[in-house]
């Protein structure tokens, strides 16, 4: 469900800042987030210690081919923020995105707006993987 609920949280945070936010405005939102004790979802891995290399290809897809959508482009601009607050607040020892933090933006573009559907297209892409070996 984390890509969902990356999802989820974009969508508050462009309630919270508006559509076309700067940088300040989503890292000051950001900061209110956490000092009210929630995290951030999509940004860290239990054993990657850089960027997810899946999401680096969503982002470059996204950069490329999405145009004009809200949501992509909070999320585009979220990977400029993110990580630098999360490296200050000291706890998190991954502060970059996880595939989860492009990969239900994107379902949500191409029109996937039933959010209980992401994780069975992410189980059924894994068994897919499986099969293939």
């Amino acid at each position: 469900m984390a890509n969902q609920e990356v999802l989820k949280f974009l969508i508050g945070l462009q309630e919270s800042v508006g559509v076309g936010a700067t940088e300040k405005q989503i890292s000051d939102a950001c900061w209110k987030i956490l000092n009210s004790g929630r995290v951030i979802p999509g940004y860290g891995h239990a054993v990657l210690r850089n960027t997810d290399p899946r999401y680096v290809y969503l982002q470059d897809f996204a950069a490329r081919k999405v145009k004009g959508d809200p949501l992509v482009e909070l999320s585009l601009k979220c990977f400029n923020v993110i990580p630098g607050i999360l490296r200050e607040l000291g706890k998190v020892k991954n502060p970059w995105p996880n595939v989860d933090a492009g990969s239900g933006v994107l379902l949500h573009h191409y029109g996937m707006r039933e959010f209980e559907y992401y994780t069975v297209v992410f189980s059924v892409s894994r068994a897919l993987g499986c099969c293939a070996q």
